[in-house]
């Protein structure tokens, strides 16, 4: 969402660039590419890469054939080229990240076609029901949550432009106006990519590696939604100049949108068979509140019907009634129209939901700097294994803000332990500490302190645990009510000695190990041959963004445990001479002390990250010096 207010920037002045070659518009078109791609959101700045395209050969065709085609497609290549050398500051080091990252291992096809389009929803632009209903604050019911995999609701809760706009946009289609086969086109693309695994398309370009890094399908509506409401504009524009054959074409789709509403709603009430058809419309299996969702789709057709009978009669007067009025009429069409379902197109939240300290955030220390939490439930959340709370509504919404889900614990101070990854981008090493804690969430034969072990590792002082269903059924309805609690296990630092030693190879190795035998809560887990380690201390101890200086005092050849991620920018040094460091317990890192006082020293330097911003900044100086020549 971040992303998709750049895509009309960009379009406007690609446009204006293409008709009339100035540097100005190439500069802007450019900059505000680049802003997506800063963003780093890839789906929505790979649809805008495709609009640009298409309509790339659609201007070149229309201003001469191939010949025009071969001038405008390299004119958006450069503009796309100046973008990414704009945006290599972030594009760089996140190619970089790719391969260090779960998305470098590969996603399964299951997991990277979640939250896919069901084929039904393409009527939505014209029956914004069609789905069913989805009102933050209802309990509303949304019967075809089934047709969505996992989740039991869409990605875009709503993507209903209003009737004027789906009505017109169908209406230049069938009357082929101007730019109809490039929106045919952008709208066919946009839907079949949606469909994700409805369609054997994924699959292949899957199989084929061009979608390899791209999660939930449902992103690529926004290419066929935006060209939808441009191609609307461009019709209302035409039916405003008096083009009779578009405005009875507009026409007889309003009808027929209110007509097949009226049908509808009919059946709904009289067919016996309907609640059978919508059974296996939508997937549901039983369930007592078929009756209420067969109520809540004869209120809607109803409403359909209502609205495209309005639609129908403005452009019956587009001709009959002046035109200040009639854009008033239509404007206030619009809002009518609309408003209902604002909260769908656009949910929003109270600004207290983001300001006010939830209360679980009282219950912790002060001194939140020196312990993490441990946010196991986010795991379970991530990995579809907690409780199912089914709809959200507001009740539901609170009690969640008030488990600090994802990085919602940051707003206000606290620090939490490796994330629940819901969009594959953790490294190797988080990865693989956070499936070894999964595994051995399984009762067979794992150590009752497993949990203290692994809370240590991780200078975890609180640990989020799901209660159970049972638990959540009993609690009071009250809103903030929680599903997760938040356990207070032994204080360890983040820093410390290990006290024993073990040699792993792999997670699986460390799963086993913890499971044969008992452990101290500071032993250390090392992929390097293991010793026993000499005892030591932390002294004191100094941390910033990206570096920490820690001293310590060890009697012997000593192994000093870090809970900090590795990564191949982590230069760690012994008194200024630098050390290798050992991934430590899957997913952490340490070094050997030698005898004596020491300064220990982290400091993580992406050296990428210059590279990147050297690039752009030279790309900016180009792109001003362009300009300024113009």
């Amino acid at each position: 969402l971040y992303t998709a207010p750049w895509l009309p920037v960009t379009c406007l002045f690609t446009r204006r660039f293409l008709i009339d070659p100035r540097r100005s518009d190439f500069a802007w078109a450019a900059l505000s590419f680049a802003m997506q791609l800063l963003i780093g959101e890839p789906v929505t700045a790979l649809q805008t890469g495709i609009i640009l395209g298409a309509y790339a050969i659609h201007r070149g065709w229309r201003d001469g054939a191939a010949r025009g085609a071969a001038r405008a497609v390299p004119m958006v290549g450069a503009i796309s080229l100046t973008a990414l050398l704009l945006s290599s500051i972030q594009t760089i080091p996140a190619i970089d990240h790719l391969r260090d990252s779960g998305r470098g291992r590969g996603m399964g096809f299951a997991e990277l076609t979640e939250w896919r389009t069901p084929p039904l929803r393409v009527a939505e632009p014209l029956f914004p029901a069609i789905l069913g209903r989805w009102m933050l604050g209802n309990n509303s019911i949304f019967p075809s949550g089934a047709l969505f995999g996992s989740h039991p609701h869409p990605l875009f809760l709503s993507i209903y432009a209003g009737l004027a706009v789906g009505v017109l946009a169908l209406a230049g289609l069938l009357s082929r106006m101007r730019g109809a086969l490039l929106f045919a086109f952008l709208a066919l693309l946009s839907a079949i990519l949606a469909f994700g695994s409805y369609t054997p398309l994924f699959q292949f370009l899957y199989e084929t590696g061009a979608l390899r890094f791209v999660r939930f399908p449902e992103k690529f509506l926004t290419m066929g939604l935006f060209a939808a409401v441009v191609f609307s504009a461009c019709a209302l524009e035409r039916l405003l100049a008096g083009d009779s054959r578009l405005r009875r074409t507009s026409m007889a789709v309003a009808a027929l949108v209110s007509l097949a509403a009226l049908c509808g709603a009919a059946a709904a009430a009289w067919l016996p068979a309907y609640e059978t058809l919508l059974r296996r419309l939508y997937a549901i299996g039983a369930t007592e509140k078929i009756y209420e969702m067969v109520a809540l789709s004869q209120k809607e057709w109803l409403f359909a019907a209502l609205r495209g009978a309005l639609l129908f009669t403005l452009l019956l007067g587009v001709t009959r009634v002046r035109r200040p009025l009639w854009l008033a009429l239509f404007f206030a069409f619009v809002l009518v129209d609309l408003s209902p379902q604002v909260r769908e197109i656009a949910p929003r939240f109270p600004r207290s939901f983001l300001e006010q300290e939830p209360p679980a955030v009282r219950a912790f220390p002060p001194n939140r700097a020196d312990f993490r939490i441990f946010p196991f439930s986010d795991w379970i959340r991530a990995r579809q294994q907690a409780p199912r709370a089914g709809l959200l509504d507001d009740r539901r919404y609170w009690g969640m803000r008030n488990e600090l889900i994802a990085q919602f614990a940051g707003a206000f101070g606290l620090r939490t332990v490796m994330d629940g990854d819901l969009d594959v981008s953790d490294l190797h090493a988080e990865h693989d500490f956070t499936e070894a804690v999964l595994e051995l969430t399984k009762k067979e034969g794992r150590p009752p302190d497993w949990m203290d072990i692994v809370a240590a590792m991780s200078n975890a002082w609180f640990v989020g645990i799901y209660r159970t269903q049972a638990e959540i059924n009993a609690m009071e309805r009250g809103i903030g009510q929680q599903a997760v609690r938040f356990l207070e296990r032994p204080h360890f630092p983040r820093y410390y000695f290990a006290t024993e030693m073990a040699t792993v190879r792999d997670r699986h190795e460390f799963v086993r190990a913890l499971r044969s035998r008992r452990f101290s809560r500071q032993v250390a887990f090392v992929q390097q041959p293991a010793f026993v380690p000499a005892p030591g201390r932390v002294l004191a101890q100094q941390e910033s963004a990206n570096h920490a200086r820690i001293d310590v005092e060890a009697r012997g050849r000593a192994f000093l445990v870090m809970s900090v991620t590795p990564h191949k920018y982590w230069r760690i040094t012994i008194d200024g001479q630098e050390v290798p460091a050992e991934v430590t317990n899957i997913g952490y890192q340490g070094v050997v002390v030698p005898p004596g006082r020491h300064v220990v020293e982290m400091r993580y330097s992406n050296p990428l990250i210059a590279v990147g911003a050297a690039v752009s900044a030279a790309a900016l100086l180009g792109l001003l010096l362009l300009v300024r020549r113009s």
